[in-house]
Parts: C-alpha cells; sequence; structure tokens
C-alpha cells in the first residue's frame, strides 16, 4: 500500500538542530521578511502586532488581523544547502531538487489559518517551535489517498513532514494567545522522493 505523507520526529541529528536553532535566532533578528500574500517591501515582523496597522511604502496600508497573515524570508544558502545534502543522505530523496525549489523560513501569525489547497509540487514542512501548546491550533490537516479520512499532526520541535504532491490539505487557525508559529516550508519536484519512503504509514521515531 502507498501513502501520501510521511512523519519524521527527531529529523535533525542533536548537534546539527542545536546549529539550526541558533541559525533561526538570527534569522528573527535580522529583517528581510516578505508578507506571503501581499508581497511589499521587507517588514519588521517582530516589533509588530496583531491588529497594527503597516504602512508599506506607497501601497495600501493592510492589518494583521485576517486569516493570510504569513511571512516568509528565504532560507540561507549554507542551511540549504546542508538540508538537501542531510535528505539525500538519509535517502529521503535521491537527487538535489531542481532550479526554482524553494525553502522558505515561514511565520504564521495569531489567528490565521490556510484553506484546503493543492500544491503542485511536492511539499515538506518542518516544525521549529520548542514550547508550541497543543490548544493553540496550527495543525496541519490533510486527506489520505482515498479521499475519505485525514490526519492532523501536532507541532513539534524537529519534526518534519512529507507530502506528495496534489494532497489536498490546509493549517487549522491558530489562537489569539499562541506564540508566532515558525516551520521551514518546502516546495520541490515530486520524483525526488525515494520510492520506499511512502510504503509505510505513521511516524518514523
Amino acid at each position: 500500500m502507498k501513502y501520501n505523507a510521511k512523519v519524521i520526529d527527531n529529523f535533525m541529528p542533536a548537534e546539527m538542530w542545536q546549529e539550526f536553532k541558533t541559525y533561526i535566532k538570527q534569522e528573527l533578528d535580522n529583517g528581510g521578511w516578505r508578507h506571503a500574500h501581499n508581497d511589499y517591501q521587507e517588514l519588521d515582523i517582530l516589533n509588530l502586532g496583531a491588529g497594527q496597522e503597516l504602512a508599506v511604502g506607497t501601497e495600501a496600508n493592510f492589518k494583521l488581523e485576517k486569516n493570510d497573515d504569513m511571512f516568509y524570508k528565504p532560507l540561507s544558502a549554507e542551511w540549504k544547502d546542508k538540508i538537501i545534502q542531510y535528505m539525500i543522505d538519509k535517502k529521503y530523496w535521491t537527487r538535489k531538487p531542481k532550479e526554482g525549489s524553494t525553502f522558505h523560513l515561514h511565520v504564521l501569525w495569531p489567528l490565521t489559518s490556510t484553506k484546503y489547497h493543492l500544491d503542485q509540487d511536492a511539499a515538506a514542512t518542518f516544525y521549529i517551535n520548542e514550547d508550541w501548546d497543543y490548544n493553540w491550533g496550527g495543525q496541519l490537516i490533510w486527506k489520505h489517498i482515498n479521499d475519505t479520512v485525514g490526519e492532523y499532526l501536532e507541532i513539534r520541535p524537529n519534526r518534519i513532514i512529507f507530502l506528495k504532491n496534489d494532497v489536498e490539505h490546509n493549517v487549522t487557525t491558530t489562537a489569539m494567545e499562541a506564540d508566532k508559529r515558525l516551520t521551514i516550508q518546502m516546495f520541490f519536484d515530486a520524483d525526488i522522493y525515494n520510492p520506499d519512503l511512502f510504503t509505510t504509514a505513521g511516524v518514523v521515531q
């Protein structure tokens, strides 16, 4: 039987995970963020609060209270290369992704959710938050291949989920009191996967 998603806990080994967390802290302290759906000038998101108006260049102001408040910045070339090589070494991927694949550090704001949607490319989400409260929401939900039963995934640090292309999925609404939901979002060509990756279901510890 084939499956359309695979979850792996403790994705990075301990030393790599510690180095990655140091890099993430530096990125959060730096600028360069862009709104996922209103790609205006770069924003300093850490100094913004929900409902605060933003003057973005000559564009119209918008408020951080809608259900599309997602921000991103490209992953550094160094960490992109490290993660790609690690995927190949662990035999999750059979080769490097094609040109145009994206690797973004992604922040989901409180009160944000997404609608069910399909990605033409295959995708992976890597979770970073170390103290995420289950009651804050923000869980990934997706449908099985048979289109009858869905699954949801709790947010845990150093956890990754691989999705095949054309998997219907969404993210549940995050609570007002939630922390900023931090992930790495990766989109790449679907035939990159090792076919054996999806032959079993469940979580790989």
